[in-house]
């Protein structure tokens, strides 16, 4: 299932009855997510988004469902743990001093997507963070900065007033939402609510909520960014604090830390559905922690990181393999919100690549692909590509594809990719490896001419070079020499036909002992004709 970046799109039933009856029997709900120590020069930390601070904190050290133990990612991991620390403390605070690892130096907690990506890059980068959560896509700086964000969830936003006695409306409408924001309506029974004056909050400069939210402003409003209104003021990104007592608050809140808020509502009508991303440096896409944790194969994308995910009242989005984009790179806002809800369980399947021996240039060789869905052949299509020819798309039959490689293939060794993409029923699986061409043999000979030689006239040697066993349309290349003894006395290039004719050196008046020697190239082998012996008269 595919949404576009601006449908809404409800969080799965399943989903959310496992959070509602959760936060009925009291799923603890972090009262801080920082390390419980100074996280180790080993550790990988981040920092960002309030948004994703608990589910953070969940996947790095697991929570307790209903009685039942999470484990996370830390569980029986003595280096390279999960940190993640809080945007703001339990108590509210902002900007305290937090020591990011062993030895460094504190700087202030950063509070916000923006301000978590903003220590990845730029004049002052600190080395110390590894990863910044964020509720937001990239802005163009930090794709420029070759930033890359990792989807791992999704989340909406809603605006959320008081859990009773509100006197907004049971629904606002994205139209309305412009309005309130820029002023034009300022009481809440110009929407049908209760007599009362509107105090509409948004989060705080840096905030992915924020961001988010201006940008849709920003479209429902015809693509004219929105001024806000003297009246909007800012609080603290899902923070319940303004808008509890208020009958009149109203901000946009994230519809999974809304789940776990007991003392606010969401409102009906529009509605807004996000990615949730860990961002990382493009020179860390390929280290083992990052492959390790966020990647597709990682711990944020694994069947134990589900219900963690869930727990903090998010959806996990699917892996690639299953139709989805957890732990898949990005510098895009992400629009594909298939969740591991929506994809059911998959029969496993198995691929392997069947290459032949070392066999040499000049020969046709076939890969086989044979993909096996449990037990029983596999239906569908393989793509097979080797080295950096295109890739083929095979179809299966009886589980198995195969792809002929033209007697042209270079010597060399090239790596042999066979991947299927699996279908509704089977999962995806791939595999590699590794074809050898080796150069082929040559065979040279030659005549000399005339058959009368003398000092005074320069020989000629008529040379063919061959390539036995090899179809005549397989070519050989490259230098002769044809020596006497071991002094060289001609020289020639091999053309198209495998054939030169190479005007010797004069040779002196008596016995010559002529041989000749093919150089041979990157695809065939060198070799040495037999000796011929001559007289000059």
């Amino acid at each position: 299932m595919r949404s576009s970046p601006m449908s809404p799109r409800p969080l799965t039933a399943v989903g959310v009855a496992a959070l509602s009856a959760a936060l009925v029997l009291g799923t603890p709900l972090a009262a801080s997510a920082d390390p419980t120590s100074t996280p180790a020069a080993t550790d990988i930390v981040g920092v960002g988004s309030d948004t994703t601070q608990f589910v953070l904190g969940y996947l790095a050290n697991g929570t307790t469902v209903n009685g039942t133990v999470l484990k996370g990612y830390n569980e029986g991991r003595a280096t390279g743990k999960l940190a993640s620390f809080d945007a703001i403390k339990a108590d509210g605070t902002t900007g305290d001093p937090i020591v990011l690892k062993t030895g460094a130096a504190s700087i202030a907690r950063p509070n916000g997507s923006s301000a978590g990506k903003g220590l990845l890059y730029g004049a002052s980068p600190n080395a110390n963070v590894n990863y910044a959560r964020s509720s937001s896509s990239l802005s163009d700086p930090e794709k420029a900065a070759n930033l890359y964000q990792i989807p791992f969830a999704i989340d909406g936003i809603k605006l959320a007033v008081r859990k009773a006695g509100s006197n907004a409306p049971a629904a606002i409408s994205g139209a309305d939402v412009v309005k309130i924001y820029n002023g034009t309506y300022t009481n809440w029974n110009q929407l049908g609510g209760a007599a009362g004056v509107i105090k509409p909050l948004i989060p705080q400069s840096g905030s992915g909520t924020r961001s988010v939210f201006e940008g849709q402003l920003k479209a429902l409003n015809g693509g004219v960014a929105v001024v806000l209104a003297p009246g909007v003021a800012e609080t603290q990104e899902h923070s319940d604090a303004d808008v509890k007592n208020d009958a009149n608050a109203i901000v946009p809140f994230s519809t999974g830390r809304a789940k776990v808020t007991p003392t606010i509502t969401l409102s009906g009508g529009w509605s807004f559905t996000r990615a949730l991303y860990n961002v990382v440096r493009v020179t860390d896409l390929g280290s083992p922690w990052a492959a390790g944790i966020f990647l597709e194969n990682g711990f944020a994308c694994s069947a134990a990181a589900k219900p963690l995910i869930e727990a903090a009242g998010f959806e996990q989005l699917a892996t690639p393999a299953k139709g989805g984009v957890c732990g898949e790179p990005t510098q895009d806002a992400t629009s594909n919100f298939t969740t591991s809800a929506d994809t059911p369980a998959k029969v496993a399947s198995t691929t392997s690549v069947a290459v032949p021996g070392a066999a040499s240039y000049g020969k046709t060789r076939t890969v086989v692909a044979t993909v096996r869905r449990g037990g029983a052949a596999a239906t569908g299509s393989v793509v097979v590509k080797v080295g950096s020819r295109p890739a083929q798309t095979v179809a299966l039959s009886g589980g198995r594809a195969s792809v002929t490689l033209p007697a042209s293939l270079g010597a060399g060794a090239y790596a042999v990719t066979a991947s299927f993409g699996g279908n509704a029923t089977t999962a995806a699986s791939k595999t590699q490896g590794v074809l050898r061409v080796t150069k082929a043999s040559s065979k040279v000979g030659f005549t000399i001419s005339p058959k009368k030689l003398t000092a005074k006239k320069r020989a000629k040697a008529a040379v063919k070079v061959s390539l036995p066993g090899l179809p005549a349309s397989i070519r050989p290349s490259g230098r002769v020499l044809v020596l006497d003894g071991k002094k060289v006395v001609g020289r020639g290039t091999v053309s198209a036909k495998g054939t030169v004719t190479v005007k010797l050196a004069k040779l002196k008046k008596g016995k010559h002992k002529l041989k000749v020697t093919y150089a041979g190239n990157g695809n065939v082998f060198a070799s040495t004709s037999k000796v011929i012996k001559v007289r000059v008269r």
